[in-house]
C-alpha cells in the first residue's frame, strides 16, 4: 500500500472512532419513574395514618355482622397501590370485590379478630382497630409485612 492510503485509512478510522466516542457519553439517564411526581399523582389529600410504613395497629375482636356489607379504599395511597378498591362481604361467607378494576370473588371465614378473604387471585384479612377503623391487610411476598388499606363503609 502506499503512503496516502494509509493516512486514509487512518483518517477515515479516526473519524469513525470520534464519532463513535462522541455518541457515547456519561450522561445520566433519564429518569423514567419519579417517586416524587407520582406521589403528586396520587395525592388525593386523603391519608390515613394507619396506613403509614411501621403503623402500630391494636385490633380488637368484632361481629361477623360488623363486615357484612360494602367497603371501599379512598386515599391517596390506596389509590396508588391498587388504583381502587371496593369490597363486599356477604352474610353467606362469600365476598365480592373490584380492586384495580378487576372483579374478584372468594370465599372468607372469621377468626378470632379478622375475617380472612381468600380467592385464586388475591388473599387478605379485614380487621377492625381498637378506634373502630376497617383494616384491609395484604401480604403480597407472603413475608409478613402487610400492606395495610383503610377501608370506608359505602
Amino acid at each position: 500500500m502506499n503512503r496516502k492510503k494509509i493516512i486514509g485509512i487512518f483518517c477515515v478510522a479516526m473519524l469513525c472512532l470520534s464519532v463513535f466516542t462522541g455518541c457515547v457519553k456519561d450522561e445520566e439517564p433519564e429518569v423514567i419513574y419519579d417517586p416524587d411526581e407520582v406521589e403528586e399523582e396520587y395525592d388525593n389529600g386523603i391519608a390515613y395514618e394507619e396506613e403509614e410504613e411501621g403503623a402500630e395497629l391494636t385490633f380488637s375482636e368484632s361481629s361477623e355482622d360488623a363486615y357484612i356489607g360494602t367497603w371501599e379504599s379512598t386515599s391517596g395511597k390506596a389509590a396508588y397501590l391498587y388504583g381502587n378498591i371496593e369490597i363486599t362481604i356477604k352474610s353467606d361467607y362469600t365476598w365480592k370485590a373490584t380492586i384495580a378494576d378487576e372483579p374478584l370473588s372468594g370465599k372468607w371465614k372469621a377468626t378470632e379478630k379478622s375475617i380472612e378473604l381468600t380467592s385464586e387471585l388475591f388473599n387478605a384479612s379485614l380487621s377492625f382497630t381498637d378506634k373502630g377503623t376497617l383494616i384491609l391487610q395484604e401480604d403480597r411476598d407472603g413475608e409478613g409485612e402487610a400492606i395495610n388499606t383503610v377501608m370506608t363503609k359505602k
